[in-house]
C-alpha cells in the first residue's frame, strides 16, 4: 500500500493542525520516522526520513539535509538533541548509537554495535541521554534497555580557513583527511599534529587547544578541535611551503 509522510503542526495547543511544506516527504512511501525539537526554540526542528537527517531553524518554512557519510545505508530509528547543547544531537541508526558534538558536521560511534538474537532480528527502537558531564546513553532494543559504557569520549577535529591541510593524532583516531573524530577512554592523552598542504598555511588551533604547535589535550570528556588553514600567499618564499614542523629546524645562516 503507498502512503505520504507528512508533518503537521499546532499553535495553539492541538486544538487546530496545520501541514508543514517538506519536499522530502512528498515521493509515494517517504519514511518519516522521527522529530526532535528544541525546548527553548521551537522554531528549531530535526526530522529523519530513513537514513537522512533534515534540520529547520525556522518552524518548518525551510529545510537543510545534513550529510551523514558515517552511515550512508543505515535506517535512523531514533534522535535525540541534548536540551542544554544543541549542537550535540544523538541518533540511533539501526544497532548502534552515533553522537555528533557540532551539529551533525561529524559524527562518531558510541560504544559497540548492539547485537543480540531475537525472533524478529530488531533493530534499536529507541535512545535516552542522561544530564551527567559523561552523558550516559541508554538503548532499547527488543525487550532490552542498553546502558552505554561512559568511560569513552569523543574528540572531533574541524578544518577552516581558505586552505587546506591533514591533521593526524597520536594515538591513532583521526585522520582528517577522511577521519575528522575519535573515540578515547577517559584520562587518555592525544596529541594532534597539523600538516598543511603545499599552497597552505597552518594558522593555528581553537576550541580545546591554542597556537601553533602540537595540540595536547587529556580526554576527560568530549572535545572540539579546529585547525585553520589558509592559502600561503605566491609571493612568500620557498622555505614558507615546509610544514610547521620543519620550521624550527631552520638556522639563519651567519
Amino acid at each position: 500500500m503507498n502512503y505520504t509522510s507528512k508533518l503537521i503542526k499546532s499553535t495553539d495547543g492541538g486544538n487546530t493542525w496545520n501541514v508543514v511544506p517538506t519536499p522530502f516527504f512528498d515521493a509515494p512511501n517517504g519514511d518519516g520516522l522521527t522529530i526532535e525539537i528544541s525546548r527553548t526554540n521551537p522554531n528549531i526542528i530535526y526530522v529523519t526520513t530513513y537514513n537522512m537527517l533534515y534540520y529547520s531553524s525556522d518552524g518548518g518554512t525551510s529545510w537543510t539535509a545534513i550529510p551523514a557519510p558515517e552511515f550512508p545505508n543505515g535506517r535512523i530509528n531514533a534522535i535525540i538533541l541534548d536540551q542544554n547543547n544543541l549542537n550535540r544531537i544523538y541518533l540511533a541508526v539501526e544497532n548502534t548509537v552515533y553522537r555528533s558534538l557540532n551539529g551533525g558536521n561529524t559524527w562518531a560511534q558510541v560504544g559497540d554495535t548492539i547485537e543480540v538474537n531475537d525472533p524478529d532480528n530488531s533493530q534499536l527502537s529507541d535512545i535516552a541521554v542522561d544530564s551527567s558531564i559523561n552523558k550516559t546513553i541508554y538503548a532499547l532494543k527488543w525487550d532490552r534497555l542498553w546502558k552505554l559504557d561512559p568511560s569513552e569520549s569523543v574528540l572531533n577535529v574541524e578544518k577552516t580557513g581558505n586552505g587546506s591541510g591533514t591533521i593526524i593524532s597520536g594515538p591513532t583516531g583521526v585522520s582528517c583527511g577522511d577521519t575528522c573524530s575519535g573515540i578515547y577512554s577517559i584520562g587518555t592523552e592525544v596529541t594532534l599534529l597539523a600538516f598543511p598542504a603545499s599552497n597552505s598555511e597552518f594558522i593555528g588551533w581553537e576550541g580545546a587547544c591554542s597556537g601553533r604547535g602540537f595540540c595536547k589535550i587529556t580526554m576527560n570528556q568530549s572535545a572540539i578541535v579546529s585547525a585553520k588553514f589558509t592559502i600561503r600567499d605566491p609571493s612568500m618564499t620557498s622555505s614558507s611551503s615546509l610544514s610547521l614542523f620543519q620550521v624550527p629546524l631552520l638556522r639563519k645562516k651567519k
